[in-house]
């Protein structure tokens, strides 16, 4: 296990008994980061105007994102053209052996099932709105179908969310209520705690 350490001189790597070391790849964060892991990568989401950038090896380094073809053909793909690299975003989930991406302001993107390097903005990518004009703070795992989605003043439930993505479900939880912080949601026992304004 490695402590990842992002800063405006560069991305380090720590670990018990090891001196934090520099990795190699990008030099600069840039600013704030999200971390996210899926399989044995782990994905550094850098805001919406920034790439997203991938650590496949801790020799090296961060690089950016590139779209690979996928390896075997499983029916939650669609296996026609028109795929993208996933977007550029402040932060992600790992869920379902996808990576759930919310960008823009309220669209979300699934990326391809056990690919997460590319998705299909058509058919992998909907929309967290019911006339809201809040944008998109973060999303959290409620359960192994469902997504809680954390807009600036709402609050929203996706139901399941599995296969294909056919079958999505969206329920309004709270248009009193938002979330001022990403990284302020946690799960306590049964309920998911966040900080709102």
């Amino acid at each position: 296990e490695y402590l990842l350490i992002a800063t405006s001189t560069g991305i380090y790597a720590a670990r018990e008994g090891i001196l934090a070391y520099k990795l190699a790849g990008l030099v600069n964060a840039g600013s704030a980061v999200t971390f996210v892991q899926a399989f044995n990568n782990v994905l550094m989401f850098r805001g919406n105007d920034k790439p997203v950038y991938i650590l496949k090896t801790l020799l090296e380094g961060f690089v950016p994102v590139e779209q690979l073809d996928n390896t075997n053909v499983y029916e939650e793909n669609d296996q026609g053209d028109g795929t993208d690299t996933i977007p550029n975003a402040a932060n992600a989930i790992y869920f379902q052996n996808r990576l759930i991406i919310p960008h823009s302001r309220d669209l979300i993107a699934a990326s391809d099932y056990l690919n997460i390097t590319r998705y299909q903005p058509v058919l992998s990518s909907f929309r967290i709105n019911q006339g809201s004009a809040d944008s998109l703070v973060a999303l959290h795992k409620f359960d192994q179908t469902t997504i809680i989605c954390f807009k600036q003043s709402s609050v929203y439930m996706v139901r399941n969310v599995y296969g294909n993505l056919t079958d999505l479900v969206l329920d309004e939880l709270s248009s009193a209520y938002g979330c001022a912080a990403a990284k302020s949601i946690v799960s306590v026992g049964r309920d998911d705690w966040y900080l709102s304004d």
